[in-house]
C-alpha cells in the first residue's frame, strides 16, 4: 500500500504562497473530499483549539477535503484508521514523539496514508532529525528515512551546532534534507 509523505521546513501557519503550496500539496495528495486529521501534539495545550480553527480553514481552502477532525490522545488510534490525509503540526519535538509512543503510533499505523509534518512533525516522520534547544539529535518514526535539518538557514529558530554537528557525523548511509523555513518536499513510499 502506498503511503505519501510530505516533509515541511516550519512556520507553516505564516501566510505565505510557500505555505499556501505545502497546503494545496497535501489536499492533492489526497483523494477529494478525504477525511483530515490534524494533530496538535506538539503545541501548548491552551493553544490547540485556535491553531485546529486556523489550519483547518487553510485546508478547506487548499482544496476539496471531507471532514477534518481535531486528534486527540484518547481516540487516536481510530481517528488515525479513519482519516485519509494526517497532520503533524510544530511544537515541542519532545512532545509529539512521547505522545506518538503512548498512543502506540508506529511507521507501519501510517501506511496508506498521505501524512505530513511541519517541523516537529516533520521530525516524527523523519528517521533521525536535528534539535534546536538541545545539543542531541532526536530519533522519529523513520516513515521518511532521511537525516532532517528543518528551519534550515532560519534567523528565528536555527538548528543546534552541536546537534547539527552530530547529524552530519552519524547515520552517513541516510541523505541529509536541508528545509527552510516554508520549505517542503514530497516522498512517496511502498
Amino acid at each position: 500500500m502506498t503511503s505519501t509523505h510530505i516533509l515541511h521546513g516550519g512556520f507553516s501557519r505564516r501566510d505565505t504562497e510557500e505555505n499556501r503550496a505545502f497546503y494545496r500539496t497535501c489536499v492533492e495528495h489526497a483523494a477529494p473530499d478525504a477525511s483530515v486529521l490534524l494533530c496538535f501534539f506538539a503545541a501548548e495545550a491552551e493553544r490547540v483549539d485556535d491553531l485546529f480553527h486556523e489550519l483547518a480553514m487553510r485546508f478547506r481552502e487548499a482544496g476539496a477535503v471531507g471532514s477534518i477532525a481535531l486528534a486527540t490522545k484518547e481516540q487516536f488510534k481510530e481517528q488515525l484508521a479513519q482519516a485519509r490525509l494526517v497532520y503533524f503540526h510544530g511544537g515541542h519535538t519532545p512532545t509529539l514523539l512521547a505522545a506518538l509512543r503512548t498512543t502506540g503510533t508506529t511507521r507501519m499505523s501510517l501506511t496508506g496514508k498521505v501524512v505530513a509534518g511541519s517541523s516537529a512533525g516533520a521530525y516524527a516522520l523523519a528517521a533521525f532529525g536535528t534539535s534546536h534547544s538541545d545539543t542531541t539529535v532526536r530519533q522519529g518514526l523513520a516513515c521518511v528515512p532521511v537525516r532532517l535539518v528543518c528551519h534550515h538557514e532560519s534567523a528565528e529558530l536555527p538548528p543546534n551546532p552541536d546537534s547539527l554537528a552530530q547529524l552530519l557525523s552519524e547515520h552517513k548511509e541516510l541523505p541529509v534534507v536541508y528545509l527552510k523555513d516554508g520549505a517542503h518536499c514530497v516522498y512517496p513510499t511502498t
